[in-house]
């Protein structure tokens, strides 16, 4: 859940010098740099995924 919101909210500029202490102290801050829904290939995912012989 996490690793969805934070980089949005760091995205859009909520990541606030008032409200990180809040985060940093849940421990969720270390999602901030992952992709947001901006950054995210979404065509890519909505591709099938292939089967691979080590995965059966």
């Amino acid at each position: 859940l996490y690793a969805r919101i934070i980089p949005n909210l760091a995205r859009i500029g909520l990541l606030t010098d008032q409200i990180r202490p809040k985060f940093e102290e849940m421990g969720v801050l270390n999602f901030e740099n992952l992709a947001s829904d901006g950054d995210i290939d979404w065509r890519e995912l909505e591709k099938p995924l292939v089967a691979s012989a080590a995965g059966r």
